[in-house]
């Protein structure tokens, strides 16, 4: 089985730390950069979760309830999820990385992980329904409560009365420092 986290780290192109998606101990792009068949080095360096609140307006808003909706499906549901956006507009309309998570009893699973390849015109709403699919992706494996808890660590953050760093169970938080959360990267363009 793999693990996941949420973990504190700056990306690429950002100013300063965010929250990020771990697998198995190293950030979510990093792992992707060695999925060469689709996601080349240069598509994943600097890619940011689309699991928080980088823009804001109702178009972010929309893609960030997608986000969170389609990241944690139901028991017994599978899902196409944005996980990971380009930093330079924060948004569905750029580099977006799709994970296909199938949530099971005793496991969720990411079956497969490729690009974003949707028209334009379908999204928000339709992200995820082309997907250029990497081949040589074998699948992780998450305990189900594992997985649960770093849904809860981007969820406290998506909502405005969150305090950044809050522990999503009660417990001890931990504060993230300036997450860049507020204003999102700066453009690399």
């Amino acid at each position: 089985m793999n693990t996941i986290a949420a973990i504190s780290r700056k990306s690429d192109f950002c100013d300063g730390p965010h929250l990020d998606i771990a697998i198995d101990g190293r950030p979510l792009s990093d792992v992707l950069a060695d999925v060469q068949d689709v996601l080349s080095a240069a598509d994943c360096r600097g890619l940011i979760p689309c699991l928080l609140p980088w823009h804001e307006g109702s178009k972010g808003q929309e893609e960030l309830r997608i986000s969170l909706e389609r990241f944690l499906p139901e028991a017994g549901a599978t899902t196409r999820a944005p996980v990971l956006m380009c930093p330079d507009d924060c948004d569905f309309w750029c580099t977006v990385v799709i994970a296909e998570v199938e949530h099971n009893e005793n496991v969720v699973r990411w079956s497969r992980i490729g690009l974003d390849r949707s028209e334009s015109s379908t999204l928000p709403n339709g992200i995820g329904s082309v997907v250029q699919w990497a081949s040589s992706f074998a699948g992780w494996e998450f305990d189900p409560v594992q997985y649960r808890a770093v849904f809860q660590a981007f969820f406290s953050l998506s909502r405005p009365e969150a305090e950044p760093g809050a522990s999503p169970n009660g417990g001890p938080g931990t504060r993230l420092g300036n997450s860049g959360v507020a204003e999102g990267p700066p453009s690399v363009s």
